[in-house]
């Protein structure tokens, strides 16, 4: 629920917590299921960064 209602501040908790908790390594950042629609392409974009920055800032 969080990708299609656009939820920020839980998206990147979501991607903090798994990244801390796999150490980084071997993951593959995807939805559960599925997204469903509607989805903002926004959103998506605002993932992958969020993802790229929470692992450059934790591997400092």
């Amino acid at each position: 629920m969080d990708i299609t209602h656009n939820n920020r501040n839980p998206l990147r908790h979501q991607i903090y917590r798994s990244i801390t908790e796999s150490g980084g390594k071997h993951l593959i950042l995807t939805p559960g299921c599925g997204i469903r629609h509607p989805f903002e392409e926004d959103t998506i974009r605002y993932l992958q960064k969020v993802k790229i920055e929470t692992e450059a800032l934790l591997n400092k």
